[in-house]
């Protein structure tokens, strides 16, 4: 069928009878010559198409033009008894088409035994569809190599803040310098028709860093041992008491609430993220079998009240540093206190047992502490 209206089209466009020729024609945006069919002129959807024909060899005229596309016919429209010898029209190149002609012919008869013709052949383009960056990402490395769409026509170009690429209009360039947290890069594909972009959100951690790390304590028989750990960009928790891992102790704390003297020992804490592990300083427990802060005649501090109803005071002849953490290991509350100033409100807590823990003289002091507004 399409092949036929190529034919006809083409006899119909060298048609030239007794009286009626077209001198001239006008087209927006420009065209060329009507009837080049091996080079169509590329325009955009939802471009509208301005026609002008110029006629002569008659006194009077029968216009007719009918638009194509990809072989069928979609519009037609005639008109008879033009008042000049020159004829405008225009067509929205609209729809879902790619080739598109518009033929337009005049006669001086209503039979058009008199005819001449003139075809224009058009490939209709869209702007860029289907443009993809590639999928989000977790990396562990700075560098990057990138996967978005390869576009079907046009150009594409990678972009982002402080972020270089080997290529910045391959589809699968490697990006480098991609810092630390979220970076969004964006691939933007452009035509003589329009732009789109699509983005890809890349999210760089690091191996963990522990800021830090647990500390040696020696405890009374039957006190309460707490171990901690600080590490940023971690996402796993595995202590070990002898090299050995503890069960259940997955969390960035470890606690001993009675502790005996089988729990000496030297424990670590494995920190761990997609992007590597780490083991933190060993701290040394050391359980000894005085069960009371005065059996230690270089101890002087004092806890009171306790249980308290928020105001602990702390006796203390030198300056200590003060943490306190709930029963599940989890820190509310630090304060660096000294003999003048020697209070901690601990008001905006809930009721409640806690952990009172502190450095001393180079001992590690764990004590309970009872809330009760």
């Amino acid at each position: 069928m399409k092949n036929l209206l190529l034919v006809i089209l083409l006899l119909l466009s060298f048609s030239s009878f007794a009286q009626v020729t077209i001198t001239s024609t006008l087209t927006n945006p420009e065209s060329g010559p009507g009837n080049n069919f091996d080079s169509p002129i590329e325009i955009c959807r939802n471009e509208t198409l301005v026609f002008g024909v110029h006629y002569t060899g008659a006194n009077q005229y029968y216009v007719y033009y009918v638009a194509y596309a990809d072989g069928e016919r979609i519009y037609h429209s005639g008109l008879k008894n033009p008042n000049s010898d020159f004829y405008t029209f225009d067509f929205l190149a609209d729809g879902t088409y790619t080739d598109l002609r518009i033929m337009f012919k005049v006669s001086s008869q209503a039979d058009h035994t008199d005819e001449a013709s003139v075809v224009w052949v058009y490939n209709v383009k869209d702007k860029p569809t289907n443009v993809n960056a590639g999928d989000d990402d977790n990396i562990c490395l700075n560098t990057y190599e990138l996967n978005a769409s390869e576009p079907s026509d046009g150009i594409g170009t990678w972009s982002a803040n402080g972020i270089t690429f080997s290529d910045d209009h391959a589809n699968n360039a490697t990006a480098y310098n991609i810092p630390d947290g979220v970076s969004v890069l964006t691939w933007t594909v452009e035509n003589s028709c329009g732009v789109a972009s699509d983005n890809v959100t890349i999210t760089k951690s690091n191996k963990p860093i522990i800021t830090q790390q647990p500390q040696s304590q020696t405890i009374k028989k039957g006190g309460y041992a707490i171990f901690s750990v600080t590490a940023n960009d971690t996402n796993s928790y595995q202590w070990q008491k002898n090299e050995q891992n503890i069960q259940g102790a997955n969390s960035s704390t470890y606690q001993i609430e009675s502790t005996q003297t089988s729990d000496a020992g030297t424990y670590t804490c494995t920190v761990s993220n997609d992007c590597g592990t780490i083991v933190s300083n060993p701290a040394v427990l050391t359980v000894n079998a005085s069960t009371s802060i005065a059996d230690n005649p270089n101890i002087n501090i004092a806890i009171y009240p306790n249980p308290t109803n928020g105001k602990i005071s702390i006796k203390t002849d030198e300056e200590i540093v003060v943490k306190i953490y709930s029963i599940s290991g989890i820190k509310v509350y630090q304060q660096k206190i000294n003999k003048d100033n020697n209070i901690i409100n601990l008001s905006n807590l809930s009721n409640g047992i806690y952990l009172l823990n502190t450095n001393y003289k180079n001992l590690v002091i764990n004590k309970q502490i009872v809330i009760n507004h």
